[in-house]
């Protein structure tokens, strides 16, 4: 009896430790003050199966929708065995009770209610400049003395926005309601952090969002007197989009407006170049493009590169190959939002826009993607890893993420964007698939996004602070591009040696560290921004 008595204790324990984390689960989620409960009317239609021989009901099947239930639907309600056994019944042509098998058949239908729970978004609150208007520095120009409006929403239904609150530069500000106005002043060119949130007649609030603010006077010197002008970053900006990873990097955009080399102009002519490129016009000689046979060793040097006199025969189409992906380069520099002209200068300096080109380590296409590099952007680069692992693995596999994934399967990967960023085709005209030349340009617009975004936390992970604090948004760009060149290995260890002797990350001295460590690497960076 004792023994019958532990027993049955022990199996009441257990059944409790299971039972609590659940009902603790279903309170917690009970308890959520956004959760929202609608109870709707539906009809629920019966169906069963049950056996020819004799009537018996096997197996019962509620749907809600009228017409008889999908072989998924029976599966998920019978099972797979009595499933496949009803789908392999033959048709019953004699006497029912002789017949093998199962039949469905409807039994019925009625109304009920059921209750459906909905977890409502909590506040938003979003900023704008009421008054002020862009500007090509990235920036906005204030005439008047600038406001930051302050914007709530409440998304549930029948509460409000009880109040807006805002910590800026050490100043706190309270308005009651959804708006509020705070009024702004001059700060350093480094600009001002600011943390908002509101307040809901739910109880709650929003997320405490960040933002990042530069206000400057015309005449610094005279902070009050305008014009001003004022640059934001926050993910809750109203206005034009911040510069290509200044949000990522929490960097404010140079004072005086973006150097050209960072620049993406309005309309695709105005990337267009004249330079002689003697790698280009040597390949199009070797394609048949150009008849340079009247030059010395037929206008090429033992390299491949042209000669003087091969390079002023290809001169006019060297012109408008370096030219032929402009439009291409400006719709991915937009949809990607990368500088269209730091994308244009890395195709110039990796390849000379050849999309044939394959490099000594083994690199390829227009910006040279090498291995590493493809490991940076499928690591790096969410977005397109997203959409482009599903094509090669199945979607199980890639839901987590290019780490997750088996060194098999990141090989598998790495060698398909490998193979995305070559154009070869021995049988189309001079030897490239212009079509896929232009397909792979996206490729290396995410390929620069995913080096900004492994700069930032590289950065982060040395300094323990937002890369904008401690070094520009230009040379955080330049960062990228050394990224970029020599991977993050190279990069790292010059940037801790540069923080260590300095407090910043600085080009000039992460370069100084570079020029002995990894050669080359300056005078790629330096190529690529003057």
């Amino acid at each position: 009896m004792n023994r019958f008595r532990a027993r049955f204790l022990l199996w009441i324990c257990l059944i409790l430790g299971l039972l609590i984390p659940v009902f603790a689960g279903y309170a917690a989620y009970q308890d959520n003050p956004r959760l929202k409960v609608e109870r709707r009317q539906r009809t629920v239609y019966h169906w069963y199966l049950a056996r020819w021989a004799d009537n018996h009901v096997v197996c019962d099947v509620y749907v809600l929708h009228t017409g008889a239930p999908t072989t998924a639907e029976v599966r998920r309600a019978c099972g797979t065995t009595i499933a496949t056994q009803w789908l392999n019944t033959p048709p019953c042509t004699g006497k029912t009770s002789t017949c093998a098998g199962l039949y469905l058949h409807f039994a019925g239908e009625y109304h009920d209610t059921e209750e459906v729970y909905t977890v409502i978004d909590p506040p938003q609150v979003y900023i704008e400049l009421p008054d002020c208007y862009p500007t090509d520095n990235n920036d906005y120009r204030c005439p008047l003395p600038p406001l930051l409006r302050l914007k709530a929403m409440e998304p549930f239904p029948g509460e409000r926005i009880l109040s807006i609150h805002v910590t800026l530069a050490n100043t706190s500000f309270s308005c009651d309601g959804d708006t509020c106005d705070i009024p702004l002043s001059q700060t350093a060119v480094s600009g001002a952090d600011m943390t908002f949130w509101a307040t809901s007649t739910l109880g709650d609030s929003s997320t405490h969002f960040q933002a990042r603010l530069r206000v400057r006077a015309k005449d610094p010197s005279r902070p009050e007197i305008g014009p001003w002008y004022v640059t934001v970053l926050s993910t809750q900006w109203r206005g034009e989009p911040a510069p290509a990873c200044a949000a990522t990097w929490w960097a404010l955009p140079p004072e005086d407006g973006l150097p050209d080399w960072l620049g993406t102009p309005l309309q695709a002519e105005s990337l267009a170049t004249q330079q002689p490129y003697t790698y280009l016009a040597g390949q199009l000689i070797r394609a048949g493009a150009v008849d340079a046979s009247d030059c010395p060793a037929g206008g090429l040097l033992p390299g491949g590169a042209a000669n003087p006199c091969g390079l002023e025969r290809a001169r006019p189409q060297v012109n408008a190959w370096q030219n032929r992906f402009d439009e291409d380069i400006w719709q991915a520099s937009r949809w990607l939002d990368v500088p269209a002209v730091l994308l244009k200068n890395l195709f110039a300096q990796e390849s000379q826009f050849w999309p044939n080109m394959v490099g000594a380590a083994g690199e390829y296409g227009l910006g040279q993607l090498s291995p590493v590099g493809a490991d940076t952007l499928l690591l790096w680069s969410p977005d397109f890893f997203a959409g482009f692992c599903p094509q090669y693995l199945s979607p199980e596999a890639c839901r987590n993420g290019y780490s997750a994934l088996s060194a098999d399967e990141q090989s598998l990967l790495r060698g398909a964007t490998m193979q995305a960023a070559i154009a070869s085709c021995p049988e189309c005209a001079l030897g490239v698939d212009e079509q896929r030349a232009r397909e792979s340009i996206p490729l290396f617009a995410h390929a620069l996004q995913a080096n900004c975004r492994q700069v930032n936390q590289m950065v982060r992970n040395i300094t323990h602070q937002a890369p904008g604090w401690v070094s520009s948004y230009e040379d955080l760009w330049r960062f990228t591009l050394a990224n970029y060149n020599a991977g993050s290995g190279c990069l790292s260890d010059a940037m801790q040696t540069a923080w260590k002797q300095t407090g910043r990350l600085d080009w000039g001295d992460v370069s100084d560290v570079l020029r002995q460590e990894c050669p080359g690497v300056e005078t790629y960076v330096e190529k690529l921004t003057r």
